[in-house]
């Protein structure tokens, strides 16, 4: 849709609620272009509303702004490989405690990025296992990223730096979370100790 019909349908939306409940302060919106756009324009009509954008977006982005793209890129190849090869993808699920391999997804489910790099850090001990006793049947790049204990490393460091984010999207999910609850969110990540290297950017995101 755009801004111009965003904004009408917005309007009628305060309207009912002002009509029925006489109490509208505070407006939360999606952060799609055209809502972002018309969100300042809502706050020009009516001077008394307080506009916000969607946290749980932000949380999401935030994520994706701490992941460096090498970590990704050598996390994603690896799931890709195993979901792409049947017969690897069979022997993977006859292993113990494995899951299914996961990849980041931008728009439709949060936490995605951490969800890739957590399926990695648990199957990884049984990609080495397959490896092992199925060497000829392997790519020897993917085969050699999935030895390399440097990448495994990193995966598991930006774990732990994503799961207070994980945390707060959990929070800000929930059916009773309000808007203060979002602006107690932000300013405990801003101190959480596992995102200090990342103060600036959550400072950012926060604004």
């Amino acid at each position: 849709q755009s801004p111009v019909k965003t904004g009408r349908l917005s309007q009628k939306s305060i309207k009912i609620a002002k009509d029925k409940f006489d109490c509208v302060t505070c407006v939360v919106t999606d952060n799609a272009r055209n809502v972002d756009k018309r969100r300042d324009g809502l706050e020009e009509d009516d001077s008394s509303l307080v506009v916000y954008g969607c946290s749980v977006h932000m949380l999401n982005l935030l994520g994706q702004d701490i992941t460096p793209s090498f970590v990704m890129k050598h996390g994603m190849e690896i799931q890709k490989y195993f979901r792409n090869h049947h017969k690897l993808n069979t022997w993977l699920t006859e292993c113990p405690d494995t899951v299914k391999p996961q990849l980041p997804t931008e728009t439709t489910r949060w936490k995605s990025q951490l969800t890739c790099i957590n399926t990695f850090i648990k199957n990884r001990s049984s990609y080495m296992n397959i490896i092992h006793e199925h060497e000829d049947d392997f790519d020897k790049q993917i085969a050699r990223k999935i030895r390399d204990i440097s990448i495994y490393d990193n995966a598991r460091d930006l774990a732990t730096q994503l799961r207070p984010i994980a945390v707060a999207l959990d929070k800000a999910q929930s059916d009773s979370h309000s808007i203060a609850d979002s602006c107690h969110i932000w300013l405990t990540l801003q101190q959480d100790a596992l995102l200090e290297t990342h103060c600036d950017v959550v400072k950012k995101r926060c604004k």
